[in-house]
C-alpha cells in the first residue's frame, strides 16, 4: 500500500474514531505501524466500534498482528456480528450469521 493511501485512511481514522482527540493521522499510523501492542489495541477497539470504513482501516495492520488482535478482543466484542463479518473477510473464516444467509422461499 502507498504512503498516501495510508495518510488518507489514517485520517479517515482520526475523523470516525477520535474526532476528541487531540491525535494526528501520523500519529495514527506510527501506532498501527510501530507501536505498543496495548496501544494498538485500543486504536483497534476504536476501529472495530466506530470507524465507517473497517475494511480499509484494518489492512493498515500487519496480518499476524490483526489476527492477534482479533483474538484478544473483549467477549462481548468478539461474539459481534461486525467481528465475525470482518473475521470471515480477512482470515476466510466461517462464521455463520443466519441474517445474512441465503435462503429459499416456499
Amino acid at each position: 500500500m502507498e504512503e498516501r493511501e495510508k495518510l488518507l485512511i489514517s485520517t479517515q481514522i482520526v475523523k470516525d474514531c477520535f474526532w476528541d482527540y487531540s491525535i494526528t493521522d501520523k500519529e495514527v499510523l506510527e501506532i498501527i505501524e510501530s507501536g505498543d501492542f496495548e496501544v494498538k489495541k485500543k486504536v483497534f477497539i476504536k476501529i472495530i466500534k466506530n470507524s465507517t470504513a473497517k475494511v480499509d482501516a484494518l489492512r493498515l495492520f500487519k496480518k499476524n498482528e490483526l489476527k492477534k488482535l482479533f483474538e484478544d478482543l473483549p467477549p462481548e466484542l468478539k461474539e459481534s456480528e461486525k467481528v465475525k463479518i470482518l473475521e470471515n473477510c480477512f482470515f476466510d473464516e466461517n462464521h455463520r450469521i443466519s441474517r445474512y444467509e441465503w435462503r429459499k422461499y416456499q
